[in-house]
């Protein structure tokens, strides 16, 4: 009961560029995140370790067409997350 699991997906597509932008389109992406939680590892102590991007998809959005590249999206990461309670 003290551990928690969470998971999310994001499928993205569709997107379109700025009128004029002659580019070719952004590929459609999906994006899946993870969160281990574990709550009491220690008296008032909460643990939590996330990964995002599981898939390291080559995920970006469309820039406005007057920056060259488009925006790049965060590869695969973790992230480690610790909390106390103080009481």
């Amino acid at each position: 009961p003290e551990w928690f699991f969470n998971s999310q997906i994001y499928y993205v597509a569709d997107r379109k560029r700025v009128e004029g932008d002659l580019r070719p389109e952004i590929p459609d992406y999906t994006l899946a995140n993870i969160t281990l939680h574990r709550k009491n590892i220690l008296p008032g102590v909460d643990v939590s370790l996330a990964v995002r991007n599981v898939a390291d998809a080559n995920a970006k959005e469309p820039s406005s067409g007057v920056i060259p590249e488009d925006y790049p999206l965060e590869h695969r990461s973790a992230w480690l997350g610790v909390e106390y309670a103080f009481k």
